[in-house]
């Protein structure tokens, strides 16, 4: 670390494995690109496993390690990296400490692999510039697919594979001040009768001022098993959800039951402005329904199709048109 313009270039996943050795440590990086910018890692994997054990914490951890100096970490790009195997997530952008990150901005992963981690891929404590991740594939961790972690300040994903992914695909935490943009993906959940979520945004308490400003766009999710509870979203975050051209089905012709729910319940008191669920061309099907609770704010419903199966109806205090 501490170095700029580094390029480290495998010759593919299964040829060019980095693994981490020593004793084991969750607070420990395969790779640590610290206070370094414009570095590119490409083909090739980095696993925590060693002798049958789990020990690094980290595949690949991009950091300036806290507000502690004018420390820079930009525009590092990692392509067709493979991060299997640690004991916390196979991709860490940001610090994982209290501190937030100062210009750890601009960050991309392009086409990487995450598998049996805890979480695949966190972005946490990042500054300014939006955290990028395309394509690739994120599967079978244990816990969350991606973690939108505190004080994530923009993360664009688009087009992964993920599936099999513990409790949710996706897991956005309190006090994000966004944009958060998730687009063109199509996934399957609840696989062998789990009840992993598609998206969760965690509950916040009273006094927060920061905003999630969510916008999902060409998602298709569907959930393969469901009694009624599952929830394919279970947004109760702090802000703004616009969701457009979007599907989701709900799993009630696999189980026999109750199809999956889209929950929106805002923790908090009413917000003012135009509306904090803004949805357009969206089709629920197979029993999917809507479970939205409008009196914590203004929820507005744009070119609502909710298919042909049974979908639930809207409370009486929501509002419709444009």
């Amino acid at each position: 670390y501490n170095k700029n313009s580094i390029i480290i270039d495998g010759a593919g996943f299964t040829t060019t494995v980095i693994r981490y050795v020593g004793s084991a440590d969750a607070t420990k990086g395969i790779i640590k690109v610290k206070n370094s910018s414009y570095c590119r890692i490409r083909n090739l994997q980095v696993t925590g496993l060693s002798g049958g054990t789990k020990r690094a914490g980290f595949g690949v951890y991009i950091t300036s390690e806290g507000a502690g100096g004018p420390n820079v970490t930009q525009f590092n790009d990692l392509e067709k990296v493979w991060a299997t195997q640690c004991l916390d997530s196979g991709f860490q952008v940001g610090h994982v400490g209290t501190d937030i990150d100062v210009n750890v901005d601009g960050n991309t992963l392009d086409r990487c692999f995450s598998d049996n981690n805890v979480v695949g891929a966190r972005v946490n404590n990042t500054n300014d510039n939006l955290t990028k991740i395309f394509g690739g594939a994120i599967t079978s961790n244990s816990s969350f697919g991606i973690e939108i972690g505190l004080g994530a300040r923009g993360v664009e994903i688009a087009s992964p594979l993920m599936y099999g992914n513990g409790t949710s695909e996706f897991m956005i935490r309190r006090t994000n001040s966004g944009p958060i943009h998730i687009r063109d993906m199509v996934t399957e959940l609840g696989n062998a009768g789990s009840v992993d979520s598609f998206l969760t945004a965690e509950a916040v308490s009273g006094g927060v001022v920061d905003y999630n400003l969510l916008t999902l766009t060409n998602i298709n999710a569907t959930c393969n098993y469901t009694n009624g509870a599952t929830k394919l979203i279970n947004y109760q975050g702090y802000g703004s959800v616009h969701m457009r051209n979007c599907r989701f089905g709900g799993g009630a012709s696999t189980s026999g039951g109750a199809g999956a729910q889209l929950t929106f319940r805002p923790a908090n008191a009413a917000q003012s402005g135009p509306g904090w669920l803004i949805t357009e061309n969206i089709n629920l099907y197979d029993g999917a329904n809507w479970d939205v609770e409008v009196e914590q704010g203004t929820a507005w419903f744009k070119w609502l199709d909710i298919g042909t199966s049974s979908a639930g109806t809207l409370p009486t205090s929501a509002a419709t048109g444009a």
